[in-house]
């Protein structure tokens, strides 16, 4: 099973593949979008961190747009230093994917925290709720609280499968995993003590 879950796009396609040519055509495909693709997944980097120097959770410096070049170019410039190492690291290492594989996990808590964060944002913070497209309401009901509540089950759910039903993907999650989990949950506390 873990050959399937390594195995990735093409071993799919050519399932469903009647022919050779075919096959080739969808791995070229894929291939196609692939570096487009990596100019959308290297903007998200750099924005994350502009954004959280806007929070106040980074220096400042990094939210500084270049008034000549229209960009971040302080947040480029740390996400460029952050990922040489991380690729010699990729390029070196026996366990990157593993620990790769941990960290594909921090999508989760992120549900279960969207999900609080819309549950409680008419009670902490009413300035914002009150008027804004949030308060919606179907049949006078507030919608975004009970959909708060959904994503949150959603999001531990999901991290729940994750540790019942790794093997079948080819991933192997461990105690370090469950750890990496808790802390996230334990900085985003902290954070939001320091920010309050």
């Amino acid at each position: 099973s873990s050959g399937i879950g390594n195995a990735g796009y093409v071993y799919f396609s050519s399932l469903v593949a009647s022919n050779d040519l075919l096959v080739t055509l969808l791995a070229l495909a894929f291939l196609g979008w692939f570096l487009p693709a990596c100019y959308t997944q290297a903007a998200m980097c750099q924005r994350a961190l502009m954004t959280w120097s806007f929070d106040g959770l980074l220096p400042r410096r990094l939210a500084a747009v270049s008034p000549t070049r229209h960009t971040p170019t302080a947040a480029i410039v740390a996400t460029a230093l952050l990922s040489i190492p991380l690729a010699v690291w990729i390029c070196y290492s026996d366990n990157f994917f593993q620990y790769f594989a941990i960290a594909a996990v921090s999508a989760y808590p992120s549900l279960v925290l969207i999900g609080i964060t819309a549950t409680l944002i008419k009670r902490r913070r009413p300035d914002l709720y009150k008027g804004s497209s949030a308060e919606w309401r179907l049949g006078g009901i507030e919608v975004l609280p009970i959909f708060g509540v959904l994503c949150s089950l959603v999001g531990a759910a999901a991290i729940a499968l994750l540790f019942v039903y790794h093997t079948e993907v080819g991933l192997q999650y461990t105690t370090e995993t469950a750890i990496y989990l808790v802390a996230m949950f334990v900085v985003c506390l902290f954070c939001h003590g320091e920010l309050a």
